[in-house]
């Protein structure tokens, strides 16, 4: 299973699991009542280093009582203030009460105020309280996250117990991963200032807009992305429903965002910033090169990092050669073409055959017209660069034009 589907399958899902199965009668109706106790007591502490209380507490309310805190629930806060909040599929009500401060720490309750349709006969009624404290770490150089729940359960008690654990610890490891710095992805490639023939008073950023913002870049998507305004810089890519938007245009950059990062289209990252950037090596020579400097920093959900790095890594590289073969090559010798052997008819001495041409600027094109340049006469070398999708349409003659790096840093804009 890859990364990916590992992390699928992690606490958030199961605690999934353990809601969807109470939802069924015949759930409710099989699974084993535990009333030792009844009392469910959970008390989670996560050190948050160089991040004040107050930003940590900011933060709290921010993303985990408004956003859902990176569980597996959708929130929906009242229209009137955000001190209430209603959890979906659970139907539950939650409301903030007075927060109580003092010099040397903030303290935040809320309760459960309406159990929903699930929690009505699993949980006491007003018996729930949370309480999640911010304090100076030991050092004064950090924060001391202490997430305290207690609720008396009518039947269940250890099953909530367990859940209410997954749950809180999951919610305070993603508020760590959302306060983080963001870790930054660089990469330069060099290319050919103008290509030729083409009008060398267009800006690169114009063309790098024209083709890759508004037609896709090369990518192996089914449909051309979807532009939201009239200049086609907010754009919707379909599949997976990501939605980007360039936020600055001038002659040799541009900065740009994803808008709706989320597990839901496939980038689970609570932040994201890019940068391109062109320089010219010599402006005084037409026929020097370009270094084309792309920057995006991201900050990875919980345990997302290693699949957002390869992610990442993998669509800039992609897009980046496109756009190189795109400015370098002539329109003429853009495509690239495709024949089949020719198959002789029964009973006749004629054959058949066809051909067919596909851009050389786009991911597929590339591959195709590699491979029938890749004249090694090892076999193995050709089998092993097929297990690294991130070499595919790269001539080896090429491979040392592109350079990337992983940092901790933001974009300095």
């Amino acid at each position: 299973m890859s990364y990916f589907g590992k992390t699928i399958l992690s606490k958030n899902f199961v605690i999934f699991i353990f809601l969807c199965y109470l939802c069924s009668v015949e759930g409710l109706r099989n699974v084993p009542s535990y009333n030792s106790n009844n009392v469910v007591d959970v008390s989670i502490s996560k050190q948050i280093p160089q991040i004040s209380p107050t930003e940590v507490q900011e933060a709290w309310l921010d993303y985990t009582w408004c956003q859902g805190g990176g569980l597996p629930l959708l929130v929906q806060l009242s229209k009137k203030n955000r001190q209430k909040r209603t959890l979906i599929p659970l139907f539950a009500e939650e409301i903030l009460l007075e927060d109580e401060s003092n010099i040397k720490y903030f303290t935040q309750d809320y309760k459960l105020s309406e159990l929903g349709p699930i929690w009505k006969s699993e949980i006491e009624p007003d018996c729930h309280l949370g309480t999640v404290s911010f304090l100076p770490n030991n050092n004064n150089d950090g924060t001391e996250l202490l997430w305290n729940v207690t609720f008396r359960t009518q039947q269940r008690h250890a099953l909530w117990q367990a859940v209410t654990e997954q749950s809180i610890d999951q919610a305070c490891n993603s508020l760590v991963s959302y306060l983080v710095e963001p870790i930054k992805y660089t990469q330069t490639m060099k290319l050919r200032r103008r290509r030729k023939g083409a009008n060398t008073n267009i800006p690169l950023t114009e063309i790098f807009v024209d083709f890759v913002w508004k037609q896709g870049g090369g990518l192996p998507l089914p449909l051309p992305p979807l532009a939201l305004d009239s200049k086609g810089y907010d754009r919707l890519l379909i599949p997976p429903f990501l939605r980007e938007q360039i936020l600055s245009v001038q002659e040799d950059s541009l900065v740009y965002t994803v808008r709706n990062p989320s597990f839901f289209v496939g980038y689970p990252v609570h932040s994201h910033l890019g940068r391109i950037h062109f320089v010219d090596d010599d402006p005084n020579n037409d026929d020097s090169t370009v270094t084309v400097i792309w920057e995006v920093s991201v900050r990875p959900y919980y345990n997302c990092e290693a699949y957002v790095k390869a992610f990442t890594r993998g669509i800039v590289q992609t897009v980046g050669w496109n756009f190189k073969k795109h400015i370098e090559v002539d329109d003429n010798d853009q495509l690239v073409e495709i024949a089949t052997t020719p198959i002789k008819a029964q009973d006749s001495s004629s054959s058949n055959s066809w051909s067919f041409s596909i851009r050389g600027d786009s991911w597929i094109g590339r591959v195709i017209y590699a491979n029938q340049k890749d004249h090694r006469p090892i076999v193995l070398d050709q089998a092993f660069d097929l297990l690294q999708p991130w070499k595919w349409g790269v001539l080896p003659e090429e491979k040392d034009d592109v350079t990337y790096s992983w940092t901790v840093g933001d974009i300095d804009l």
